[in-house]
């Protein structure tokens, strides 16, 4: 019994070094860059890897108009000695058709973290290599769905049949997935006889994160007269059907 309960305990010891030097711990959730105008990685998460030493990033890059989503890869972690139980930098690797981009962490005292990029350029585009470094602080990533009017494409207006032909893409730019709803467009430059401009709407299905829906809209002028100079105004979820991480930036206008 009592060689039962000694082995019992070195197990539970060894299981609780292995967790130690698995994961820091002070590495582990989401961050954000401090500068809200950086035209490198904005954000990144960190989280549980699969084995000791090991943990996983995903990073997103700046981009318009939402970030670019950069994957998940792994991050390795480094201590100051092979003695360190206690990792404070770590590296990942991108790698793209035309890139590669090395980054690395330092986790700083005050539990900030600054992280190194090196980017090169491999499909000979005569573009410079590049380094960039910034400060990340961790922060609280809001969970939830955030729809917009990705871009309205170029519109067709029949002169025969008098008829406004509308397409507009619908993006889910949030981190959750988007239930149904209803994208509307108006067109302003026309009026109809009650003085209310002409609009439509049109049925959106749901979107996972960082999917989108082409969306079709058709408009028939009553009046034998049109004003052809179009202004046109698309918003997504405008009867507020899904909750959003931002309800502000659900409208777009063409041209």
């Amino acid at each position: 019994m009592r060689n039962i309960l000694f082995l019992n305990f070195i197990v539970a010891l060894l299981i609780s070094s292995l967790n130690l030097n698995a994961e820091d711990t002070d590495f582990i959730g989401d961050w954000k860059n401090v500068d809200s105008n950086t035209g490198n990685i904005t954000r990144f998460e960190i989280t549980n890897g699969t084995s000791n030493g090991i943990l996983k990033i995903h990073a997103y890059g700046a981009c318009v108009p939402s970030d670019c989503d950069w994957g998940e890869v792994p991050l390795v972690l480094y201590s100051s000695s092979v003695t360190d139980k206690n990792y404070h930098y770590g590296t990942a690797v991108y790698k793209t058709d035309f890139s590669v981009t090395t980054i690395t962490l330092e986790l700083l005292k005050d539990k900030s973290i600054i992280l190194d990029s090196y980017t090169q350029f491999t499909d000979n585009s005569k573009r410079y290599n590049y380094h960039s470094e910034d400060k990340y602080i961790k922060g609280i990533v809001k969970k939830g769905p955030d729809l917009i009017v990705n871009r309205i494409y170029r519109y067709s207006y029949n002169t025969r049949t008098r008829t406004l032909s509308v397409r507009a893409e619908i993006k889910n730019i949030g981190n959750e997935k988007a239930g149904k709803s209803i994208a509307r467009l108006i067109e302003y430059a026309n009026l109809q006889e009650y003085g209310a401009p002409y609009n439509e709407i049109a049925l959106v299905n749901e979107l996972n994160p960082n999917r989108s829906q082409t969306v079709s809209f058709t408009i028939t002028y009553r009046s034998a007269s049109v004003n052809t100079a179009f202004k046109l105004e698309v918003t997504a979820d405008y009867k507020g059907m899904v909750v959003e991480t931002n309800e502000s930036n659900n409208v777009k206008t063409a041209p």
